[in-house]
């Protein structure tokens, strides 16, 4: 079994970063909030805290005019301290993001780096932290939609 290992390294144009694309589903509640979390597990039994980032940009689709993708939007967010927790399943949440009105409906997409900020002081874990999975916590109000592109 393989995963992509961020390792701790001191210089910020050096940190390791993977690429996603989300596609906001059907039965999302347009325009309420999602919650994005990464899953992720330690490589040793190192004692620290892991800081990782999500940089990211949004945008509706729009079957009639064409819609463009704004400037990126950085979020943070810390580990809960770990010790002896090699090989774990770790969740580090990085707090709600309530989309705009040109991010608000379904089939809109996020454009997503997530990377390790280990070169911030907050980021004190020395070890390799795999990343599993990328997920974004979401409400719904339908099982789908009843057209293709709108509720």
């Amino acid at each position: 079994v393989f995963a992509f290992q961020f390792e701790d390294v001191s210089n910020a144009g050096n940190e390791q970063e993977i690429f996603v694309t989300v596609q906001m589903p059907h039965d999302w509640k347009e325009g309420s909030a999602v919650n994005p979390h990464l899953h992720w597990s330690p490589m040793d039994n190192a004692s620290g805290v892991v800081r990782w980032g999500i940089e990211y940009t949004w945008v509706n689709y729009d079957p009639v005019t064409m819609q463009y993708y704004p400037p990126t939007t950085i979020a943070y967010a810390n580990s809960a301290s770990l010790s002896n927790n090699q090989y774990g399943s770790v969740i580090t949440g990085f707090g709600s993001i309530t989309p705009s009105t040109s991010q608000d409906k379904i089939s809109s997409v996020l454009v997503i780096r997530i990377f390790r900020n280990s070169s911030n002081a907050a980021d004190t874990y020395t070890g390799n932290a795999a990343g599993l999975s990328f997920d974004l916590h979401y409400e719904t109000n339908t099982l789908g939609s009843r057209t293709e592109f709108s509720k």
